[in-house]
C-alpha cells in the first residue's frame, strides 16, 4: 500500500517538513513521485525505515552519517557508535564527579548554599556573587 505524504507522516510520526527534508538529502526518498502533481508516496515498508532512522538518531548517529551509511549499516559502524557513546560516558561522568567535589566542597570555594528547589520556585538561575579563588585565572 502506497501512501501520500499527509498519510505517511500520520503513520510515522515524522513531520510533513521532515519527511521532505530527509527526501531531499537523500535519506528516505519516496518509492514515488506523481510526475504531475509532485506528490510523493511511501510504501509501508518504509515505516520500519522511519523507525530505525529515530532509533540510530536516539543513538547518537548524525543525520550526515546517516545518509552516507543508508543501505550499508553494518554492526562494525553500530560498534563504533558504541565507542564514541562510551566515551562521551566518561567525560560526563568526569564531569559529575567535579561537580560533586565542588557541591561537597562548596564553603571553601565560597559558594553560597542554595536548595536546587529554591532556585527552581524562583524561576532564576543563581549566579555566584564572587569568582572562587581556587578558579581565579
Amino acid at each position: 500500500m502506497l501512501y501520500k505524504i499527509g498519510d505517511f507522516s500520520s503513520k510515522s510520526g515524522l513531520p510533513i517538513t521532515t519527511l521532505r527534508y530527509y527526501d531531499e538529502i537523500g535519506l528516505l526518498k519516496p518509492v514515488k513521485v506523481d510526475e504531475f502533481s509532485g506528490y510523493r508516496y511511501y510504501a509501508d515498508y518504509q515505516l520500519n525505515d522511519v523507525q530505525l532512522i529515530k532509533t540510530l538518531i536516539n543513538c547518537g548517529f548524525s543525520l550526515d552519517k546517516l545518509v552516507g551509511l543508508w543501505g550499508q549499516i553494518t554492526t562494525a559502524n553500530l560498534e563504533s557508535q558504541k565507542e564514541v557513546i562510551k566515551h562521551e560516558l566518561i567525560h560526563l561522568q568526569s564531569q559529575i564527579n567535579t561537580l560533586d567535589y565542588l557541591i561537597d566542597n562548596s564553603k571553601d570555594f565560597g559558594f553560597a548554599e542554595e536548595s536546587l528547589e529554591h532556585s527552581i520556585d524562583k524561576d532564576s538561575v543563581k549566579v555566584l556573587g564572587k569568582t572562587p579563588t581556587k578558579f581565579k585565572h
